[in-house]
């Protein structure tokens, strides 16, 4: 808590191969309490790698949804984690 992390997420097609020129930003909030806005935008570092840095506020359950759009589609992911 309180202490900056790296959120990366490897982005690959269905051959394997990096995808590339993806926009990827995260929504990062906390299931059970109304937070303000938290969504950090990924850079892309290369081989189908895009890293964002993030500050969680608060010790507790955590929800990280990465938005990609790729392609003129937009995939969510969802992580749920616990902050210490």
């Amino acid at each position: 808590m309180m202490e900056p992390v790296s959120l990366s997420l490897s982005l690959t097609g269905s051959g394997g191969e990096p995808i590339e020129e993806a926009q990827v930003s995260y929504d990062l909030t906390m299931p059970g309490m109304t937070m303000p806005p938290n969504k950090p935008q990924a850079r892309y570092e290369g081989r189908g790698i895009y890293m964002a840095d993030a500050t969680f506020t608060m010790a507790g359950e955590w929800r990280a949804q990465a938005v990609v759009i790729y392609g003129g589609e937009t995939t969510t992911f969802t992580f749920d984690f616990s902050v210490q």
